[in-house]
């Protein structure tokens, strides 16, 4: 499996209506590094719907429902889009000319654990859409910051360990693909 490190920012604004709805809105903001060369990094500001009750929450893109919650332990069944790459969004003609990642939709398992030293996580997750046809593994630690008693900011960063199917998918190069470069298989 090939290990990919990525130091990955997100913050999250969310308001909450006084009634203790379990719908919100907010905002995130994530910011990513390409692994593509002459493609720059993105930062995007994505409007956030939120549902949260007892057992199911849907937050932005992503699906958890609860199987077990303990004492700040939660064990979930998860749902969440991975990702993409659009070869338009590079500067470099031979990176340009290769064809497009199309969005993945991972369906899995997940653990955390809240603390007063912040949140911690892991899943384990499979594409139901075959796309990258493989396994996902992600850890990832946040601190929510309340600044008022309608808005909190959640930094939070993680590590991914993509299984070699997903890896060659997003990151490899099939043969006929490029003329300009050989193909490639990550191990």
């Amino acid at each position: 499996m090939q290990l990919l490190l990525g130091a990955f920012a997100l913050s999250s604004i969310t308001a909450q209506a006084q009634d203790e709805s379990p719908w919100s809105i907010g905002a995130a903001v994530i910011s990513t590094g390409s692994p593509y060369a002459g493609t720059d990094n993105k930062i995007l500001l994505l409007p956030m719907i939120n549902y949260e009750d007892e057992k199911l929450t849907f937050r932005g893109f992503a699906l958890d429902y609860k199987l077990v919650e303990d004492e700040g332990f939660t064990w979930s069944a998860i749902l969440e889009p991975g990702q993409n790459f659009d070869s338009s969004d590079s500067d470099i003609t031979a990176i340009k000319a290769l064809n497009d990642r199309e969005i993945s939709l991972y369906a899995g398992t997940k653990v955390s654990y809240a603390t007063k030293y912040g949140h911690f996580s892991a899943s384990a997750s499979h594409d139901v859409l075959g796309h990258g046809d493989g396994a996902m593994f992600d850890t990832n630690y946040s601190y929510p910051f309340k600044l008022s008693k309608q808005i909190m900011l959640i930094p939070s960063f993680g590590v991914e360990l993509n299984s070699s199917k997903v890896s060659n998918y997003y990151f490899g190069i099939e043969k006929g693909e490029s003329n300009t470069y050989a193909p490639y298989k990550l191990g």
